[in-house]
């Protein structure tokens, strides 16, 4: 059996055998296996783990293309690694390797992607992959509703050395929990965090996926479109639980922004649409107990003074060593028992562990994505990705993007920039 270009006046003739694994697998290997590999204790590390295939795939070919912005983000990646001369510890090590190699994996993905073969319906199946792992956050999030109160040792936590495994950093990564029990509303509330350690980081990835889910949920037919819109609307229930004011914040702006972008592009039904499900979903919190749980979290500051004094310290350690940072996030002396500054936003995390210059070259990035995205018209993935982008950008100084989120977005942006290249051939199988 081979596979040949049904367009060949597109691409001339080209003929090669099915693989014996699909195409760009060990992305769906990640993707659709993130709950096993969370049991296993190998989710936080999946990513730089699949920079072995990924970059023997890329070694191998003749010729590499590099995506638009591949050469701002090699700068930070160098900023990055200059900031290891910080470096003072063992344990200090261990993390700026951590995560260090995560970014890295994120660029590696983001050529890898680009330079696949792949036909349109392949690029598709990724994007199916990726609005899948958003429903698996979902499904984990009712879980976390149920069985708050589960958590239990991982595969690689019985396997490491106890001196290893109970490490505070390391527990977080790989000691699955299922929810964060909390009780500043004065009454234990089960915050869900299943497949991640902390509601925060499950909050990030269901904002920052969100656009991605719903352009697939557009290309999906039959029992497919049924189930997603099913889970769309049932994920209010762990959302509105999750107490995440980011989470509400990023996903009301990007209701907001989408129908601005829809009336400006005079996509009337579509703008219809979505200010029906913006105000449908309002009234579904706000006619049930959830809207009473919604109004107690929004009246209750919790973290707002330690989140100032995070920043605070951030700004601190910034001015400390500004131009290649510290290679780690700072303890704030008078705060050792709590997390340490730059922990709690991911451009207060790069300030502070790699220097302003590696933020400076983030944001660049960033800003370079949004701009080729910006073309999009509101039917197309491009400008779904620019859409998660504007999520993006409400998170950078509350939350942190990794493991997880960083290296997914990164793919997704990529297949949105294939979509504003020359149209690949579809291809026919012939036997």
């Amino acid at each position: 059996m081979t596979i040949t270009p049904a367009r060949s006046e597109a691409v001339g003739t080209v003929v090669r055998r099915r693989p014996l694994l699909p195409t760009a697998w060990p992305l769906l290997l990640a993707l659709y296996g993130y709950p096993l590999l969370w049991v296993l204790g190998l989710s936080s590390f999946i990513w730089s783990i699949l920079v072995l295939p990924v970059g023997i795939h890329l070694l191998r070919r003749p010729t590499v293309k590099a995506p638009p912005g591949t050469g701002i983000w090699i700068v930070f990646l160098a900023w990055v690694a200059l900031s290891a001369v910080q470096v003072d510890s063992g344990s200090t090590a261990a993390v700026f390797v951590y995560r260090a190699s995560t970014y890295l994996a994120a660029g590696v993905l983001y050529v890898y992607v680009y330079n696949l073969w792949l036909t349109r319906e392949e690029e598709r199946q990724l994007l199916r992959a990726v609005a899948m792992f958003w429903g698996f956050l979902i499904v984990g999030g009712f879980a976390a509703l149920v069985i708050p109160q589960v958590e239990f040792p991982s595969a690689l936590e019985i396997v490491l050395p106890r001196s290893i495994a109970n490490q505070e950093y390391v527990q977080q990564l790989i000691h699955p929990t299922m929810a964060q029990l909390q009780t500043f509303l004065g009454y234990p509330v089960p915050r869900p965090a299943a497949p991640f350690t902390f509601t925060n980081t499950w909050g990030s990835n269901v904002g920052l996926l969100a656009p991605v889910f719903f352009y697939t949920l557009r290309t999906l037919e039959g029992w497919r479109r049924r189930l997603g819109i099913l889970v769309a609307g049932a994920s209010l229930v762990p959302i509105v639980y999750s107490l995440n004011r980011g989470l509400w914040l990023g996903l009301a702006i990007v209701v907001v922004y989408a129908a601005v972008r829809y009336a400006i592009a005079g996509r009337v039904r579509p703008l219809i649409v979505t200010v029906a499900a913006g105000l449908v979903a309002v009234l579904a919190i706000a006619l049930t107990p959830l809207g009473d749980l919604a109004e107690e979290r929004a009246e209750t500051g919790h973290s707002d003074s330690a989140r100032m004094q995070l920043v605070e310290g951030a700004l601190d350690a910034i001015a400390d060593s500004p131009l290649i940072g510290h290679g780690g996030t700072v303890r704030i002396p008078e705060r050792e028992s709590r997390a340490p500054a730059g922990t709690h936003g991911q451009l207060w995390m790069i300030a502070v562990s790699h220097g302003v210059p590696a933020a400076v070259m983030f944001l660049a990035f960033i800003g370079s994505a949004f701009i080729h995205t910006w073309r999009g018209g509101p039917s197309s993935l491009t400008f779904w990705c620019n859409a998660m982008l504007v999520v993006l950008a409400s998170q950078l100084f509350i939350y942190t993007i990794l493991p997880s989120q960083l290296p997914i977005m990164m793919m997704v942006l990529v297949l949105a920039a294939r979509e504003e290249d020359v149209p690949m051939p579809t291809l026919a199988v012939r036997t």
